[in-house]
């Protein structure tokens, strides 16, 4: 889940790391370890 992260972080494209940091609910940033991120509108959808 990780891999567009580290590859976003490894480019040096400063506007796309300052863009992954200030929006990690849109992406994968803090899977794993927070439930924010794209995945976590499917996780909790039913009860």
């Amino acid at each position: 889940m990780h891999h567009a992260v580290v590859t976003v972080l490894r480019s040096r494209d400063v506007a796309a790391v300052s863009h992954l940091l200030a929006r990690p609910h849109e992406g994968h940033l803090f899977y794993g370890f927070e439930d924010l991120g794209v995945w976590s509108v499917e996780a909790y959808k039913g009860p």
